[in-house]
């Protein structure tokens, strides 16, 4: 178990540094057309669909290196009061919830995404494809969604213990 789970972590790993990539990006794109609009040369072309594009993406591939690094916020007051092992169980079954939630998103972003690719739509102003977006999402959420069942595993053998 800890093996695939190292490995999901390296994955995870791999696509933050893709993501801390397009937040770069983003930020040299944005500082790039406010500096261009106050010169002859105006604004550049398709940086609202640019922008859209490094935000999903970003967003997508943080989204299993944040739950590896227990970067969302817990809402613990309640629970705390319980049990380890009824803790435990509450976040087996949180984090099961939240996987498959987590895999139904990315099965759906999957379709959409052989949807739009069938269809030909693109981005009004670069005719950039949309499907690109849709599978990116759908990494993301696969990867959340294991990291959440690798999780649920470890929450399991924590309500199993002596």
């Amino acid at each position: 178990m800890d093996k695939i789970r190292k490995a999901i972590e390296k994955i995870c790993r791999f696509f933050n540094s893709i993501s801390k990539i397009c937040l770069t990006t983003l930020g040299a794109l944005v500082a790039a057309n406010v500096i261009c609009r106050m010169t002859p040369i105006g604004p550049i072309s398709g940086t609202f669909e640019l922008t859209g594009y490094l935000c999903a993406f970003l967003i997508a591939f943080a989204l299993g290196h944040n739950q590896v690094i227990r970067g969302n916020i817990s809402v613990e007051f309640l629970v705390s009061r319980f049990s380890r092992k009824t803790q435990a169980a509450i976040d087996a079954l949180v984090f099961f919830i939240s996987a498959v939630l987590c895999m139904l998103i990315s099965w759906r972003s999957v379709h959409e995404a052989i949807d739009t690719s069938m269809t030909g739509e693109v981005s009004p102003t670069l005719s950039i494809p949309f499907f690109p977006v849709f599978l990116g999402i759908a990494i993301g959420c696969a990867l959340l969604g294991l990291v959440f069942l690798t999780d649920t595993l470890k929450s399991i053998s924590r309500v199993m213990e002596k």
